[in-house]
């Protein structure tokens, strides 16, 4: 099985965009109205300020849960897991693959604000974690799709 969540990163990104744009737009407004501080009392740098809180708000709670791209394969005889988080810069692609014969489980915890896959590979007598993947990004049935995959490679 091979897949990817590209259709789900190209949302957050579409999301992300937006709300930028309606928060530029929100502050733009607010600065423009002139009679705008008689009607609400206080200052429309107040405002616009606080929009831009919220916006920065918005943008840490998402950096927090660490939305990913994910692409995982188990065909070719090998698992094969490629990554990288969903930001504007500083992204590092990460990536591990192992053959089939070498998996050992895997595991699904929340870490905070993260749902995390961990996948264990067995290698000369020892178990070796690799390192936690995000899975916030995935949708249900998305993620059903791995853990599937993974459960049918359990059974060999």
């Amino acid at each position: 099985m091979k897949f990817d969540n590209s259709n789900n990163t190209l949302k957050i990104k579409l999301k992300r965009l937006t709300v930028l744009l309606v928060t530029g737009a929100c502050i733009g407004t607010v600065t423009t109205i002139d009679d705008l501080d008689l009607k609400l009392g206080f200052s429309r740098h107040i405002i616009s300020i606080f929009i831009l809180v919220v916006y920065i708000i918005y943008n840490i709670f998402r950096l927090l849960k660490e939305y990913n791209f994910i692409s995982f394969s188990n065909e070719l005889g090998k698992i094969s897991v490629r990554y990288y988080q969903i930001v504007t810069f500083g992204k590092k692609a990460k990536s591990f693959e192992f053959p089939l014969a070498e998996f050992y489980k895997y595991e699904i915890q929340k870490q905070g604000l993260k749902n995390v896959l961990i996948i264990y590979q067995r290698q000369d007598r020892q178990i070796v974690k690799y390192p936690p993947v995000c899975i916030n990004s995935l949708k249900k049935g998305e993620l059903d799709q791995i853990t599937k995959s993974l459960d049918n490679i359990k059974l060999y």
